[in-house]
């Protein structure tokens, strides 16, 4: 069972965190190094066989980060498709 008010007060804490080192000046490096460094350090809690690849997960350094975001950045943006079938405009249906 997950322990809500754990989770929650280690969330407002991360948070917390990261506002205050935003607030402070650091750079985008810096707090990317942070919250890689928080997520490593939550690998640490993972069981035995999930740690080597939670650290594989945030081990990322930030040029390559950086990298793939460029990248990511350049492609174009892809529309969203649905499932769901498109309504027809009312408007539109006393109009035919």
């Amino acid at each position: 069972m997950i322990n809500i008010r754990y989770t929650a007060s280690k969330l407002t804490a991360v948070a917390c965190g990261s506002l205050m080192l935003v607030m402070s000046g650091c750079s985008s490096k810096q707090l990317y190094n942070a919250v890689q460094e928080n997520r490593q350090q939550a690998c640490l809690k993972s069981p035995p066989g999930q740690y080597d690849q939670c650290m594989a997960e945030h081990s990322l350094s930030y040029r390559e980060y950086q990298q793939q975001r460029e990248k990511a950045l350049q492609q174009p943006e892809q529309p969203q498709t649905s499932n769901k079938p498109l309504k027809a405009n009312k408007k539109d249906s006393e109009n035919k």
